[in-house]
């Protein structure tokens, strides 16, 4: 009977280690279960069977069963919404992917057009500078010339 009491404690221990993931569910039926539980398990009990605590525990993990069932299906929902944006399975998702891109193509674009126009002023910079080299040759060559 004490190895019964103690198994029904840890089932009591257990659930209130993991029932903060069930949090968005009604958990009143567990609730109750731990309640029954600890009634039964306590020491001023001295009626209860190691049956009727066998049986609350079974009622104890049914009742969570149920609620894992519901967490599991939430979860397998989600999986799968997830699984529908990486994979760009939805028609809405694969047209926000593609605005997506095309937005960061004309701000590439933007950039290299700023990069080209950069390099055409430096070019023309250039071109004026070398005009101005070959104006001052010549003006020296025909200085020398004429000497």
């Amino acid at each position: 009977m004490t190895d019964t009491k103690v198994s029904a404690d840890a089932d009591g221990k257990n659930w209130q280690t993991v029932s903060p993931k069930y949090a968005d569910q009604n958990t009143s039926a567990i609730q109750n279960d731990l309640k029954k539980l600890h009634d039964l398990t306590s020491a001023d009990n001295t009626t209860a069977t190691k049956t009727d605590i066998e049986q609350a525990r079974k009622q104890l993990q049914d009742d969570i069963k149920k609620v894992d069932d519901v967490r599991q299906a939430s979860v397998k929902t989600a999986d799968g919404a997830v699984a529908t944006v990486k994979n760009g399975t939805n028609a809405d998702v694969k047209n926000r992917i593609a605005a997506v891109k095309a937005a960061e193509e004309l701000v590439r674009s933007q950039r290299l057009m700023k990069q080209l126009l950069s390099c055409k002023r430096q070019t023309q910079r250039l071109c004026q500078r070398m005009c101005q080299m070959m104006r001052q040759w010549l003006q020296l060559s025909v200085r020398l010339m004429t000497h």
